[in-house]
């Protein structure tokens, strides 16, 4: 090889890593937009340029005899109890999602016995039947209403115990399968369902007719008026973005976790997400330390800065459950924890 063709090689080598090290480090993400037309895609925002984790004046609670959960219930098949199987036996295992209503009231997903227990300040729940075993969503709108989503055999979103019965099909343009659907979301304006914990999309009106004006949203919606999306950067990382519903970024923070020696722990998964009615928002994570797994739950107050840390009790009993994790509209965060010998419901406060 010539000299000159040496050069030219070393001088490509050179610019190549110059152009890698001014590549901007922050998440690449989209801009929320409402879409008026079913079909168009969601615009793609500039590089976030990465901002340092707020770590001062951080409130930290960790779960210990001093923590007690709301509700505690035994596996069992009366009302009160909840079913439980062992993995082979079953695609039904142990209660799926829970959520909490505008008026305080706790549901519960029962998917082994097909069925909502509903609690009201500790009493004996409400039950309501479902039509099968395969629901494993479930959330309350602003008015109360609860509607239910399954997503395999005949997928559709109910609204539970309504009267005529009112279903909505689990389907869309944008959503392709069924499973695609990651979470339900009800708003004033009806049923939404996230993408593949992507974009939001309007199903129906509260009725469960067809939408006038058919939307998607980048981000879930809460009590507030900021959608939040979440997005995982292994190993290390998550970032969370608050939006404004007319597409500008509200506040964007860095979650990382450390053990005791300060050194970073790997983010294993994003459990859920969701803003808070004053302008925050609440992350829960799942870490491992060596070969011990954590969940944790991380809340940043309005305009990004981390306000609280949460040791959650980590789960021991079955392994498949949807939705375990909720903000309320109280901005508690909720965590339904099945264990070995019961299910607990737990609430940790703002």
């Amino acid at each position: 090889m010539s000299t000159h063709s040496r050069c030219l090689r070393v001088r490509w080598a050179w610019l190549a890593l110059l152009a890698a090290c001014q590549a901007p480090h922050g998440p690449v993400v989209e801009q929320p937009k409402r879409l008026s037309t079913l079909h168009q895609q969601l615009p793609t925002a500039p590089a976030i340029q990465a901002a340092q984790p707020v770590l001062a004046n951080q409130t930290r609670i960790k779960v210990g005899p001093a923590a007690m959960p709301l509700l505690t219930l035994p596996w069992g098949h009366a009302a009160g109890h909840l079913g439980h199987r062992p993995a082979d036996e079953s695609i039904a295992e142990g209660p799926m999602a829970l959520d909490v209503g505008p008026d305080g009231r706790i549901a519960v997903l029962d998917q082994v016995h097909a069925r909502v227990q509903v609690w009201r300040d500790g009493q004996l729940p409400e039950v309501l039947g479902l039509p099968s075993n395969a629901f494993q969503d479930l959330a309350f709108g602003p008015d109360g209403r609860l509607w239910a989503m399954r997503r395999h055999g005949q997928p559709e979103i109910i609204a539970v115990g309504a009267v005529p019965p009112l279903v909505v099909a689990l389907a869309h343009p944008r959503l392709g399968e069924p499973a695609a659907a990651t979470a339900l979301l009800v708003g004033r304006d009806g049923v939404w369902i996230e993408r593949v914990h992507q974009d939001v999309l309007h199903l129906s009106d509260a009725q469960a007719g067809t939408p006038a004006d058919p939307q998607a949203l980048l981000g879930r919606f809460g009590a507030g008026q900021l959608l939040v999306t979440a997005t995982l950067r292994p190993p290390t990382d998550a970032w969370v973005v608050a939006w404004t519903t007319d597409g500008a970024v509200a506040w964007q923070a860095q979650a990382q976790v450390r053990d005791a020696t300060n050194n970073l722990l790997p983010i294993l998964a994003l459990r859920e997400w969701a803003p808070t009615a004053d302008g925050g928002a609440w992350l829960v994570i799942e870490t491992a330390e060596g070969a011990e797994r954590r969940h944790q739950a991380l809340r940043w107050a309005a305009g990004g800065q981390l306000a609280q840390t949460v040791d959650l009790p980590l789960p021991t009993g079955p392994d498949e459950q949807f939705r375990p994790y909720r903000v309320g509209p109280d901005d508690a965060l909720y965590a339904l924890v099945a264990d070995t010998d019961a299910a607990r419901v737990w609430r940790f406060a703002p």
